[in-house]
Formats: C-alpha cells, structure tokens, sequence
C-alpha cells in the first residue's frame, strides 16, 4: 500500500509515481484528490524485476523467517517460539530480519546466535530456494507468493501501520485484502500449528494465486 505502510505525506512531493497494482492506483488517485496535486501514475509490470530470476518449486522443506519492522513481532518474542516450535518438529529454516529492525534494535542476536541460525539477507534472488515463508506483514510475502505459487504464512501481530490517517484515503489497503486469499493467517493463540500448515500441499493454491495477480496486478 503506498497509504497505510508509508508517511502520511510521502508521496505528495512527486511529480509521478510508478504503480504495479490496481491498489495503488487509485490511492494515487485518492492522494491527488485529498491533497490537490496532480501525481501521474506509471504504470508499470509486477514482474519486471523477476523476469531473469530462477522460478521452480522446491520439493524439499526449507522455511524462510522473514517478519517486517514496526510491528509486535519481536516485543512478544514471537522469534523465539517460532523456531523452538520449527525446532521441536525437526523442520529446517533460515532466518531474514529486516534491516531496519538491526538499525532499530529491535532485537538481539544472542540467541540466534547461540542456536546457530542462520542468517541470509540477499533473500529475493534466492526466495525460490524455499518451500515456505513465515512472516507477519512483510511485503516480501507477494514476492514469496508470485514466484513459487505457495501460500506464505502469515502471523497476525499488530497492523504495520505508519500513516495514522490512512482511512482518509477510503481505499482498502492490499495488505489487508489480500491476506487470506493468498497466505495463511495464524492467529498468535495458534502457532503451534504452524508446522501442520508447512507440511500440508493444496494443489489448488497455484490456480489461486495466479488468479489474483492476474486480477490485480500489472503483469
């Protein structure tokens, strides 16, 4: 969402702004109208940036831990559970922290460390190497989705919310649409489930996913 996950005035200073969704389209619109400027859009493919990466399915099971910044994730040690839960049930990950939870210090490294994480931080060009994403709101679960027609799933910890009147623009966020057509959310009172959710195979999700980028994104 260019509203709800940016500044309230961040884009008001642009004379154009490039767009890959529907979504943002008309917040474009939307922002022209409430703050009288004149933004032109520029419309331009989902998948530009992902036309030379590789794209296969990776039949062994390999979990990505990759939650967002500015969200409760760390403060209710959710990294913790997660991988004693992964741990317990002898599943294999890695681990991705956003760059702006390091400049934040929104978590240590101690016991990461002491567990022998790994961590990789040059995730995109190699997303397909992974069966399975764990996050909460970050974007790369579209990425994660778009490319290897799986279900990312989704922890629902508080919104990332940084434009506090991000209603005013009347147009419902993607983040919030799109999460329960193409991730799975969890609940915090379930994680415990989520290596049910990692082991299991619906073959329709393929049909599902493609279906809604066609539907709303430039491709």
């Amino acid at each position: 969402s260019l509203n709800m996950a940016y500044d309230d005035n961040a884009f008001v200073d642009f004379d154009s702004v490039q767009v890959i969704n529907k979504f943002q389209s008309k917040e474009i619109e939307k922002i022209n109208k409430l703050k009288n400027k004149k933004i032109k859009k520029i419309k331009s493919k989902y998948s530009l940036f992902f036309d030379n990466l590789p794209v296969k399915n990776n039949t062994k099971t390999k979990v990505l831990i990759a939650p967002t910044w500015n969200t409760d994730f760390y403060k209710l040690n959710l990294h913790y559970s997660i991988i004693e839960i992964l741990d317990k049930h002898g599943i294999d990950y890695e681990f991705k922290p956003h760059y702006m939870s390091f400049k934040k210090n929104e978590f240590g490294k101690e016991f990461l460390q002491k567990k022998n994480v790994v961590f990789n931080n040059d995730i995109i060009k190699e997303i397909y190497r992974y069966s399975d994403l764990i996050t909460d709101w970050s974007g790369i679960y579209f990425e994660f989705a778009y490319l290897n027609k799986r279900k990312p799933i989704l922890v629902q910890t508080k919104k990332k919310i940084r434009n506090l009147n991000y209603t005013a623009v009347n147009e419902q966020p993607i983040e919030l649409y799109s999460r329960d057509i193409i991730g799975k959310v969890v609940d915090l009172k379930f994680i415990e489930n989520i290596p049910k959710l990692i082991l299991e195979r619906n073959l329709s999700e393929p049909e599902e996913i493609n279906n809604f980028f066609n539907n709303n994104f430039y491709l």
